[in-house]
């Protein structure tokens, strides 16, 4: 059962290796996640792609819309040392 108001929020975890995604309920109850891994060889519109398959494969399991969104990345991303760096 979705929370007393239905108000989900969808949290992204850009890391170095995977996304991680999860839909929480107004009281912070996990609705639904999902794990996407990243290759960073596949460059920035590869990147993108792995977010959106993630962000898709968590909303798809999802029996109400988020209304709010929260992105968090561990550092600054480089292509050219293809990872992300810490801060």
């Amino acid at each position: 059962m979705i929370g007393e108001a239905g108000l989900l929020t969808l949290g992204v975890d850009l890391g170095g290796t995977k996304v991680k995604t999860a839909l929480v309920d107004a009281e912070g109850r996990l609705m639904a996640s999902h794990l996407h891994p990243t290759d960073p060889d596949k460059g920035w519109a590869g990147i993108i792609a792995d977010i959106e398959a993630c962000v898709r494969g968590c909303i798809g399991q999802a029996t109400e819309e988020a209304i709010a969104l929260g992105i968090g990345v561990a550092g600054a991303a480089t292509m050219a040392r293809k990872r992300l760096m810490g801060g």
